[in-house]
């Protein structure tokens, strides 16, 4: 009978079990999941800080024969992903009974931001819920036990993943608090120092990673054998990690407020923030176990709004791309959640009133159940690992790879690892960080994938690689089926854009090659158009311009009315005048931009703009930049486009405002950091500029800015 209160625990996470496993993805998905799956079965050296547990812990699970190896730690994220679930009901009934715990711990089980990871090999299904093992004894605190096993679950959430370590601090207080209530006569100072004990136990995990890397396995990053190298290794210094730059109080607070509006809407629905504030209200009035609860929740909410202010880029792509990191942060919403229906319940009188209020939350949550699992049908998504096998067994023997983007690099490492596909097959990376860089004069054929974002031609910038391993071009250009999972996935649209012009640069017929390019082009989504034969002609554009046949690309773009040579819209006529002008006929090119409509979307603006600058007619551009930007204010590129003008005409200032402002969307990005860098120089500034320097470097190792970078950091700046 004491097990019935656990009964509905165990519901919630047996439905979402079931769910995870109808939408569990098939094989490799995208970024990390196929470097940690080879990481897993090799016991390899993943990337930084190693995550040692998941490497052991996925050895283990990568040993059934259940299908592929992929597919076994797939099975591994739900398994963990339900546990959590359970764990979070758990958590939740030390501050409420078991209907606002129900609830709670299925709105945080649907929630897309972690049920996402629960369905593919990542570390944040494992990570939550050793940190929500973590959590619930620490909240319950009955005795000097709960604190231990709090402390050490701590330490093995640290060893998951870094956002465990937010525990970390709170365990002296778990300690104290259970002393108290124990009346236990120990020494206070033991007391509060044994959970972090017994943390440090199970962070010692971390030993796996110089034993292993001393045995020099196949994928050794960052060979932490040395202590130098392995605590670089574990505070991510070997990592390109997301930088940004000095960006004052207002660029934290609008990521911070695009990290919490991640949350929101999507992930808990808008009708129940007044409950989760009313619980967070409840919980500091609370007593006993629920000052434990407040202290951890204020902690836990400051935690990862502090990751959000360093981690956290502006565009919305890039929100998606790391809010993962704000899994913890929902888990603390949630259990507030299950507060604030705890404190409404007992506010509502009578028995009928309560059951109608249990009908009306117990619809929310179906509700949006149902409205999130057509997004969460990863079990259709099978691009990620068949395109990286597709390019693989189509190259010709012995030749070299030359692959770009860690959703084609990961890809790739598995299919090697697991698979043994291909092994004759040279994979290389041009910044080396995982694979070697290609060799100089082997002889060998050289391909290169298609990097994405920058696949669809813009020219004259647009950079031809070697060549593009050949696919089938015979394939449909985009199955339907994975639309809903794409919609949410920005890596995942980018992905099949490098397919599809994969299978555009393969196509022996234009026809067809046009077909793959629309597809491509409105995968991607920047570019509109009056209607879909203008789009076609636009793409076979595009296809003739790739093959060199640049008149015929001219009279596609053009309709004859009237007598008259009239583009059809607004992308159509900015080709045409780059055409133009790659011809040298700068007044047909400016005579096609001078018919823009009004009504041009703000990815052709920027075309435009671009273009107005090669023509010299810097006013120009700067207007139609200022238009642009007023359309999408998360525009990076056309923030640097504003800074380089403005450095062009003497105005410091204000090009180093707009290359703050697109760092602040887009921390990645190398043209606007190496203006910086020169505008410190000017001025005089060699710490900032140092600093911006090896920022660059930590994006971009190789290339000439790398170059400019390290000559100043060894001591000749004025050596470009």
């Amino acid at each position: 009978m004491n097990r019935i209160p656990h009964l509905p625990g165990v519901l919630a996470a047996g439905v979402l079990f079931a769910l995870y496993l109808f939408t569990l993805s098939p094989g490799v998905f995208l970024g990390d999941s196929g470097e940690l799956t080879a990481a897993a079965y090799r016991l390899d050296i993943p990337h930084p800080p190693g995550y040692p547990l998941y490497a052991l812990s996925g050895r283990i699970a990568s040993l059934p024969p259940i299908g592929s190896v992929a597919l076994r730690l797939n099975l591994l994220s739900a398994i963990t992903g339900a546990i959590a679930v359970f764990l979070l009901y758990r958590a939740a009934r030390v501050l409420a009974g078991p209907f606002p715990s129900f609830v709670a711990s299925v709105l945080f089980g649907t929630a897309p931001l972690f049920w996402s990871q629960c369905v593919v090999a990542e570390v944040y299904a494992p990570a939550t819920a050793l940190f929500l093992a973590a959590l619930f004894p620490i909240l319950r605190a009955r005795d000097e036990r709960d604190a231990l096993l709090g402390g050490y679950c701590a330490g093995l959430a640290a060893a998951a993943h870094p956002t465990g370590a937010l525990l970390l601090p709170f365990l002296p207080f778990a300690g104290l608090s259970a002393r108290r209530r124990h009346r236990a006569t120990r020494n206070a100072l033991l007391a509060a120092t044994a959970p972090l004990l017994a943390a440090a136990a199970a962070l010692t995990l971390f030993l796996y990673l110089p034993v292993r890397s001393a045995l020099d396995p196949p994928v050794d990053w960052g060979n932490p054998e040395t202590a130098r190298a392995f605590f670089a290794h574990l505070f991510r210094l070997q990592y390109g990690d997301v930088i940004l730059a000095d960006p004052g109080f207002g660029g934290a607070a609008r990521r911070i407020a695009a990290g919490l509006g991640r949350l929101s809407g999507e992930n808990i629905p808008t009708v129940l923030l007044p409950i989760l504030l009313l619980g967070m209200v409840g919980s500091f009035l609370r007593r006993g176990n629920g000052s434990a609860a407040t202290r951890a929740g204020v902690f836990l909410l400051a935690g990862p709004a502090l990751l959000a202010a360093l981690r956290f880029p502006l565009a919305p792509d890039r929100v998606e791309e790391n809010s993962v990191f704000l899994i913890p942060l929902l888990a603390i919403l949630s259990l507030w959640i299950a507060e604030g229906i705890h404190v409404l319940a007992r506010a509502i009188p009578g028995h009928a009133p309560r059951a109608a209020g249990a009908l009306i939350l117990a619809a929310v949550v179906a509700l949006h159940a149902g409205e999130v699992l057509p997004r969460m049908r990863f079990d259709r998504v099978r691009l990620p690992e068949e395109y990286a096998r597709r390019i693989l067994t189509r190259l010709p023997r012995d030749a070299g790879l030359i692959a770009e983007g860690d959703d084609m690099v990961f890809p790739l490492l598995y299919l090697r690892a697991a698979e043994n596909l291909r092994p004759d097959v040279g994979l290389y990376q041009l910044n080396g960080s995982i694979f070697p860089p290609p060799p100089e004069g082997d002889g060998a054929p050289r391909y290169r994938t298609f990097p994405a974002p920058g696949a669809i031609p813009d020219w004259p910038l647009w950079r031809k690689p070697d060549a593009a391993p050949p696919i089938d071009p015979g394939e449909p250009p985009l199955p339907a089926k994975e639309w809903g999972v794409m919609a949410g996935s920005a890596p995942l649209r980018a992905l099949w854009i490098n397919h599809l012009e994969t299978a555009s640069r393969s196509a022996r017929t234009i026809e067809r090659a046009a077909i793959f390019r629309l597809a491509a082009i409105e995968t991607e989504g920047r570019l509109f158009f009056g209607d879909e034969d203008a789009a076609l002609r636009y793409a076979r554009a595009t296809v003739l311009i790739d093959r060199d046949r640049t008149m015929e690309a001219v009279s596609a773009l053009q309709l004859h009315v009237d007598g008259r040579v009239v583009p059809e819209d607004a992308p159509s006529l900015v080709l045409l005048a780059q055409l133009h002008l790659r011809r040298g006929a700068e007044g047909l090119a400016r005579v096609a931009l001078s018919r823009l409509p009004e009504n041009a979307g703000p990815e052709t603006l920027l075309r435009a703009a671009t273009t107005f600058r090669w023509l010299g007619e810097r006013e120009e551009a700067r207007r139609l930049l200022e238009r642009a930007l007023r359309e999408d204010p998360y525009a990076a590129e056309g923030f640097e486009s504003l800074a380089e003008i403005e450095a062009e005409t003497n105005e410091k200032e204000e090009a180093a405002r707009h290359a703050v402002r697109a760092l602040l969307i887009d921390p990645t990005m190398v043209g606007p950091r190496l203006l910086l860098a020169r505008l410190a120089v000017e001025r005089g500034d060699r710490r900032g500029a140092e600093r911006h320097y090896r920022r660059l470097l930590r994006v971009l190792p190789i290339g000439p800015e790398a170059d400019e970078a390290h000559r100043f950091l060894e001591g000749n700046p004025e050596r470009r």
